[in-house]
């Protein structure tokens, strides 16, 4: 989640994987997958810095890191975290799904 302001300044938070653009003129709209817009004060350079660092902290912890100047919240990482596989190669090259 990345936290944005409106133009009237009340903080709001967006999953940045939803984010399907971004466009900066004089404002800034976020525009989600979903087709939902938003107009905020960040400009569009600070919105894509945003999106990258809530990027590299997913996948840091998926990894079983906590990134540097990340708050210690959850539970400890102890390894890294399970993830599921979703295809496997056969011995003769062939693909083969769970």
């Amino acid at each position: 989640m990345i936290v944005l302001h409106t133009v009237k300044g009340d903080a709001f938070a967006i999953n940045a994987g939803l984010i399907e653009r971004v466009e900066g003129a004089a404002e800034t709209h976020v525009t989600l997958v979903n087709g939902t817009s938003y107009l905020v004060q960040e400009p569009l350079d600070e919105v894509v810095r945003l999106h990258r660092e809530d990027r590299a902290i997913v996948q840091a912890m998926a990894s079983g890191h906590r990134p540097i100047g990340t708050p210690n919240v959850g539970p400890p990482v102890d390894g890294p975290l399970p993830l599921r596989l979703v295809e496997t190669e056969k011995q003769d090259g062939e693909r083969e799904r769970p």
